[in-house]
C-alpha cells in the first residue's frame, strides 16, 4: 500500500499499475489519476505516459464490466461497455491487438444474442483480422452465427475449421476437447 499523502509520482504510478495487474481496475484508476495530478502539478514529463496508463486501466475496467454483463445476459449493457473499451483503446498508441480483438469478438457475441447478425459478422471479421490468438474462438462464433441465420453449409465449414484448429492449437482444453468427440 501507499501513504495517501504521498507526493511521489512514481509510487502512485507503480501502485496503479500493480492494481491493474491484479484486475482491481477501479482502484488502479484512482491511483493513476493521483499520479497524473501530481505530475501535472510538478510539470513532470510523465504526464502523457500516465494518461495512457489511465486509458488502459479504464479500457480494461470497461471490458471487465462488459464481461460481467454478458455473463448476466444483459447484452445491451455489455455492448455499451465493449464500445466504451474500444473507444478508449483508440486513444492508446501501443494498444494490445489481442485485447482489442477479444473485445470485438465479445461485441460480436452480444450482437449475435441480440439477433443483429450482420453487425455480429462484422465484429467477428474485425476480431480475426486483428489477432490470430482469437481465431479459433472466432470460427466457433461464426459457426453459431451461420446456424442462427440457417446457413448450415457455412456453419459446418466454420465448425470443421474450428475442430481442425482445436487439434493443433490446444487439445487439452475441456471445451475444445468436446469438439473432438465423434
Amino acid at each position: 500500500a501507499i501513504n495517501r499523502d504521498s507526493k511521489d509520482i512514481l509510487s502512485w504510478d507503480v501502485y496503479g499499475l500493480c492494481l491493474t495487474g491484479v484486475e482491481r481496475h477501479k482502484e488502479a484508476i484512482i491511483a493513476l489519476e493521483r499520479a497524473l495530478e501530481l505530475a501535472i502539478k510538478e510539470k513532470s514529463g510523465l504526464v502523457d505516459e500516465i494518461e495512457i496508463e489511465i486509458n488502459k486501466a479504464k479500457a480494461d475496467f470497461a471490458t471487465q464490466k462488459g464481461d460481467k454483463y454478458f455473463e448476466e445476459k444483459k447484452f445491451e449493457a455489455a455492448l455499451e461497455k465493449y464500445n466504451q473499451a474500444l473507444d478508449l483503446n483508440l486513444e492508446i498508441i501501443d494498444k494490445d491487438d489481442d485485447k482489442v480483438a477479444e473485445i470485438h469478438r465479445m461485441k460480436g457475441n452480444c450482437l449475435l444474442e441480440l439477433k443483429l447478425h450482420n453487425e455480429a459478422l462484422k465484429e467477428f471479421d474485425e476480431a480475426s483480422s486483428l489477432s490470430t490468438d482469437t481465431e479459433l474462438q472466432v470460427f466457433l462464433n461464426l459457426g453459431c452465427y451461420y446456424l442462427e441465420v440457417r446457413d448450415y453449409e457455412n456453419a459446418s465449414i466454420c465448425f470443421s475449421e474450428g475442430k481442425e484448429r482445436c487439434n493443433t492449437v490446444n487439445p487439452d482444453d475441456v471445451w475444445l476437447g468436446e469438439l473432438n468427440t465423434n
